[in-house]
């Protein structure tokens, strides 16, 4: 039990931060840091019960902590029906949001949300228990190349062998299609 107990604190911390590292830092992703965007939202309903420590103030604290504070604006809203103008962010990234969503209908409802307010040229890197599952509601939405892989230990969740799927998407540029 401790050997479980510590491999999900490590998953849930230090495991998921390095991976989110090297997805948000990998050339095909195109950034180099926090400190590299110009602005950013972070949407969320904020429930503690869908994932450990999920609340506004620690999304602020995080900011904060990361010197990125003044270009992030939080704000609460459903993944389902975003409140952003389609065609408006150059990323969307998603961590453990879409496996809290029940119904294959209403994760797609999410899905396509998400590609709708992607400008084009735009990525999309999700992470999550089955992402992998909705790849083709991806490529019907307007991302024709996606691209489904387990991630490695780090991302157990104190069980090994439990991977989690990280999903990477593009929305082709404009005159591209």
């Amino acid at each position: 039990m401790l050997g479980v107990a510590l491999g999900y604190w490590y998953s849930t911390g230090p495991g998921k931060l390095s991976v989110w590292r090297d997805c948000l830092t990998s050339s095909t992703f195109g950034a180099t840091s926090a400190c590299s965007i110009s602005a950013a939202a972070g949407a969320d309903i904020w429930r503690l019960r869908d994932q450990t420590g999920n609340s506004r103030a620690a999304a602020e604290r995080n900011a904060r902590i990361e010197g990125v504070s003044d270009r992030v604006e939080f704000v609460e809203a459903d993944a389902r029906h975003l409140p952003f103008l389609s065609n408006s962010y150059d990323v969307v990234v998603s961590n453990l949001t879409f496996d809290n969503i029940h119904g294959k209908e209403q994760r797609a409802n999410a899905l396509r949300e998400a590609v709708r307010v992607l400008r084009p040229g735009g990525r999309i890197r999700i992470v999550d228990d089955r992402a992998g599952r909705d790849a083709d509601v991806l490529r019907a939405a307007g991302c024709p190349d996606v691209d489904v892989r387990r991630l490695d230990w780090r991302m157990w969740f104190g069980l090994p062998g439990h991977h989690l799927v990280l999903v990477a998407a593009s929305k082709p540029a404009a005159g591209t299609l």
